[in-house]
């Protein structure tokens, strides 16, 4: 699949050429394209997969919106993060699973390994 990487360390994934000009034209207006946006570079996975829920339930589109507070993993290894969001908070639990495709996951990866899925438990909003 095609990845694209852009300012403020945006990953996009499986964008076909055709879409490449919205997520351009969105960048300008400094926002994202949600439904192709897999993350940002600088927040683990699991912030990243919250950020990605919070964006689909909350039409977030503005780059710098969501941005983490706080994050913690619990005893059964779900994982909480706090999001900034329109004045409040809002928290988002994902629950990590090994993903069932071996890759590499990064440039400098020297072996193949399987990488996290997300599933969303819970999101609600502190104001």
């Amino acid at each position: 699949p095609n990845v694209l990487v852009l300012p403020h360390g945006l990953y996009y994934g499986r964008v076909d050429p055709h879409r490449a000009h919205e997520i351009i034209e969105a960048q300008e207006r400094s926002e994202v394209v949600p439904e192709l946006l897999r993350g940002r570079a600088v927040f683990q996975p699991a912030v990243q997969a919250a950020q990605h829920f919070a964006r689909l339930t909350q039409s977030g589109r503005a780059i710098d919106d969501l941005n983490p507070i706080d994050w913690r993993t619990t005893s059964s290894g779900d994982v909480t993060v706090e999001l900034s969001h329109a004045g409040g908070r809002l928290t988002v639990t994902v629950r990590p699973t090994k993903g069932p495709t071996r890759g590499y996951l990064t440039c400098k990866a020297t072996e193949p390994l399987n990488p996290p899925t997300f599933s969303l438990l819970a999101i609600g909003f502190d104001g």
